[in-house]
């Protein structure tokens, strides 16, 4: 597999533009109070909604996929006064990674 990296954010962030496969967050909240972290397939909270965890106070947690996830433009993460950071794992994919007809399977494969 190629690299998946992890990127920490401690405010609303586009974390990667273009495709890239989402692989999940940790998230940590306040001492003072629980958190809410949406991600968003897109360059901001104008795009399509993927997720929201919620974070109880003083926590940290981890929400991994078990399969990454397709976001076509990018990673937009809102996290609002109750998160204290979050580091957010994905892939950027290249060109080479992305099959016309996204997730069908390459002409060589059928045969």
């Amino acid at each position: 597999m190629d690299y998946v990296g992890w990127q920490r954010v401690t405010e609303d962030s586009l974390v990667a533009r273009g495709p890239v496969e989402f692989w999940g967050i940790h998230g940590r909240s306040t001492a003072g109070s629980a958190g809410t972290i949406v991600v968003f397939d897109g360059a901001n909270a104008l795009g399509r909604r993927y997720q929201g965890y919620v974070i109880p106070q003083n926590t940290t947690e981890r929400h991994l996929e078990e399969e990454p996830i397709y976001f076509e433009k990018g990673i937009f993460v809102d996290i609002d006064a109750g998160i204290s950071m979050v580091l957010v794992r994905y892939r950027p994919l290249r060109e080479e990674d992305l099959l016309s007809g996204h997730n069908a399977p390459a002409a060589a494969e059928i045969e």
